[in-house]
């Protein structure tokens, strides 16, 4: 997976900088079952047990609506870490084929800081759903409304423990 990032290393730093009245917000995309949800929550409470907190994302992913549908809806998250960092909202926007037409919902109608796109490095191997996260990646770096964002591609390492 090759990227170059010159746009995304000049603006990296716009991702995290706000004042303390404030809110940045950031998108975190990435493949179905890349870890978003897992680093999402590992971030928000770091103190919980990791086997604990893997129990608990597989009971929310398995509950079923009274239509039999599971929850596949995007997750979000507010921190206030003070100092340069200041309040900022993460998305946790699902990879499901349903939700990707859906993505540029989130960054046409809030104003976005940065992107972080998670990739399960369990995948490396995998030439095509490789090329689906190039192809994923270069779309929202090409997104007018994403130009002056900061974009991380995040290799999750961790999450090959989980299988």
């Amino acid at each position: 997976l090759m990227l170059t990032c010159g746009k995304g290393m000049l603006n990296a730093g716009r991702m995290f900088k706000a004042t303390s009245h404030t809110r940045r917000h950031i998108l975190m995309y990435g493949l179905e079952g890349a870890g978003k949800t897992m680093l999402l929550y590992k971030l928000k409470l770091p103190h919980w047990p990791r086997a604990q907190l893997i129990d608990d994302l597989k009971k929310l992913e398995a509950k079923e609506g009274a239509d039999g549908s599971i929850d596949r809806g995007y997750h979000y998250e507010e921190f206030d870490k003070g100092g340069s960092f200041g309040k900022y909202g993460l998305w946790d926007i699902p990879g499901s084929a349903e939700m990707v037409p859906m993505w540029p919902v989130f960054y046409r109608y809030i104003p976005i800081s940065g992107v972080i796109f998670v990739v399960d490095g369990a995948d490396y191997e995998d030439v095509p759903k490789m090329m689906t996260v190039r192809q994923h990646v270069e779309f929202l770096y090409n997104e007018p409304e994403l130009a002056l964002c900061g974009f991380l591609v995040l290799i999750n390492v961790g999450h090959w423990q989980i299988r």
